[in-house]
């Protein structure tokens, strides 16, 4: 488990999830995708804040990416989006 609480924003953020949204988004690109085809949406800011770290940290061309919290994207439309839940299990834990 990667995960974590940001004490300062009370969010979540899960740094293997991070981890999979960026290999997902890799995929898409080396598949054809444009960067301005895809959005990521989380519950969390920290997580939007993380992938954004991640994706720019592995490609210059990521920070085209729109990442952004359920509330950023309401009403918008990608062709692509990826939906990060940050706690996913029967436990509402991270991982």
């Amino acid at each position: 488990q990667r995960g974590d609480h940001d004490s300062a924003t009370a969010s979540y953020f899960n740094l293997a999830e991070v981890d999979a949204v960026s290999a997902a988004v890799q995929a898409l690109l080396a598949a054809g995708a444009t960067p301005q085809d895809i959005g990521i949406v989380t519950p969390y800011a920290a997580q939007a804040r993380a992938i954004t770290q991640n994706l720019v940290a592995n490609d210059s061309s990521a920070n085209v990416i729109e990442v952004g919290t359920v509330d950023g994207f309401q009403g918008r439309e990608k062709n692509i989006m990826l939906i990060s839940a940050v706690r996913a299990n029967k436990d509402s834990e991270l991982g």
